[in-house]
């Protein structure tokens, strides 16, 4: 579970990084050119990413209950 959770922080890091990217791209050339830049393929990593940390989050969220329901995990624990 913490690859996992590392797993998702990288992608995190990703989105921030994209969203600083689109941030720069909007100061130098405005909301055409971040429209532009969406179209150019940004807007499908940003849904990966997005799509890919949703379903890390449920699964070891669902995987944490069902260790707390075992006994293997205490509630007071994140891992």
């Amino acid at each position: 579970m913490r690859a996992l959770a590392l797993v998702e922080l990288m992608l995190v890091g990703y989105l921030f990084y994209l969203g600083i990217s689109l941030f720069f791209v909007f100061l130098d050339g405005g909301m055409i050119a971040v429209l532009i830049e969406l179209l150019r393929g940004t807007i499908i990593n940003i849904l990966l990413a997005y799509t890919l940390v949703l379903i890390i989050d449920i699964w070891r969220d669902k995987k944490r209950e069902k260790l707390i329901i075992k006994g293997k995990l205490s509630p007071d624990r994140l891992f």
